[in-house]
């Protein structure tokens, strides 16, 4: 019994001798990166990749149905 209450007291003291936690306040939270403006240069130009990308894909669409077309047309009339 005496060892149990002599461990507990030296457990007890040691948590009552370390410091306690603070909250953090908002001026030492760190700082999240900001969010691009959607009107910006870097948006615009994705938004250009991107539709450029897209006309490029009915480039190649039409292309591949054209060469098909040419290819196949001897061989399915279709369903």
């Amino acid at each position: 019994m005496f060892r149990f209450l002599a461990a507990m007291l030296a457990i007890g003291g040691l948590t009552a001798a370390a410091p306690a936690h603070r909250q953090p306040t908002p001026a030492s939270l760190p700082v999240k990166a900001a969010v691009p403006d959607p009107s910006s240069a870097e948006a615009k130009k994705r938004e250009d990749a991107r539709e450029r990308n897209g006309r490029e894909h009915v480039a190649r669409d039409k292309a591949w149905d054209a060469k098909t077309k040419r290819t196949m047309n001897g061989v399915c009339r279709g369903c």
